[in-house]
């Protein structure tokens, strides 16, 4: 089998989770059939290639680019039903895949180098302080609140939460000063 036929890494282990998800038996070539000896072996690359890009930090930049559209989508839903606008829908369900799922983590400084488990959800809470005034951010990865591991909120957390204009601030503004820009078009122009 050539590499074109078999695909990028993520395709391949993906196949393996799928199988392995739903208790199905690992698919089986003309001679043979996949072996769980070589998912593990190939989880190991995944984890180890992901651990030197995450130290590269070159992911990093690209992943803040990639899911900037879609965070910048969320933090304007926010702050709308912040300032209390009508008619801002009180749930929304953006859908992806294990592709989407590990840069967004990168973006939001979580660098999960292990492979999305099958089902994987990332949960975007807005809640509003007992004040009433302000609005805070809670972030769950896997009903885990990773909330205080973004590197907009450390330090700033409080209860587990994170003020809604340190996510507002950093989706706007800080990932372009980080890349050395000022808007998202610049930003993608510096990338190598």
């Amino acid at each position: 089998m050539t590499q074109s036929q078999l695909g990028s890494l993520t395709h391949v282990l993906d196949l393996f989770n799928t199988h392995l998800c739903h208790r199905m038996n690992l698919p089986c070539g003309e001679k043979t059939c996949l072996k769980m000896t070589q998912f593990e072996t190939l989880i190991k690359h995944f984890i180890e290639n992901n651990r030197v890009r995450a130290e590269e930090g070159v992911f990093g930049n690209y992943a803040a680019l990639e899911m900037n559209p879609m965070l910048s989508d969320m933090v304007s839903l926010m702050e709308r039903t912040a300032a209390g606008e009508e008619g801002v829908p009180k749930f929304v369900l953006y859908s992806g895949h294990d592709v989407t799922v590990s840069p967004l983590l990168y973006a939001l400084g979580i660098p999960e180098t292990k492979w999305c488990p099958y089902a994987t959800r990332v949960v975007f809470e807005l809640w509003r302080g007992s004040a009433g005034s302000a609005h805070y951010i809670r972030v769950l990865y896997n009903g885990v609140n990773m909330t205080d591991r973004m590197k907009f909120c450390t330090g700033s957390t409080k209860d587990g939460m994170c003020p809604l204009e340190s996510f507002a601030d950093f989706i706007k503004n800080g990932v372009f000063k980080e890349l050395g820009a000022d808007n998202y078009q610049d930003a993608c122009m510096k990338m190598p």
